[in-house]
């Protein structure tokens, strides 16, 4: 919004600027065509080379204005250049700062996800913690009821023996 409102003050202040160019050289060229017209009316040598004179100052005149009015149409052009330039410059900083908030947004998730993963790590090592408790407390289990059958089973057959 700031990079916009700044484009316009300078766009507009840009317009100014040539707004007035423009009138300096419409005055110029209006005292220009006055003191050719005025020049004129007499009769004599010295009269004639002074007007001659001047008619060459109001041509020079003429191809400094011409000149000047084309110098600022360039600059005019390369105003409105610089203004699409940071017109387009406005759109890929906005751009930027919605690729910028979905980055953040994704790292935030991305921090989340860690985080459940990270207990659902724990919850699995505690889960295998009580399988292996459970396999070795009925492996003992099993191993101690195997002992008692094989000592019942010798028992029995040295009874009946």
């Amino acid at each position: 919004s700031s990079g916009i409102n700044a484009e316009y003050g300078y766009t507009k202040g840009q317009k100014q600027i040539s707004t007035r160019e423009r009138g300096v050289i419409k005055r110029s060229r209006t005292n220009s065509a006055r003191s050719s017209e005025s020049g004129g009316g007499g009769g004599g040598g010295v009269h004639q080379n002074d007007q001659l004179l001047d008619q060459e100052h109001v041509w020079l005149d003429g191809q400094e204005i011409l000149e000047r009015e084309q110098q600022i149409k360039k600059i005019e052009d390369d105003m409105v250049t610089v203004a699409d330039m940071m017109r387009e410059i406005g759109y890929l900083v906005h751009d930027q700062g919605v690729n910028i908030d979905n980055i953040e947004a994704h790292i935030y998730e991305t921090n989340q996800n860690v985080d459940e993963g990270t207990s659902l790590l724990g919850q699995a090592d505690r889960s295998v913690q009580k399988r292996r408790k459970r396999k070795i407390c009925l492996t003992v289990t099993f191993i101690i009821i195997l002992v008692a059958l094989i000592l019942t089973i010798v028992l029995v057959q040295k009874l009946q023996n």
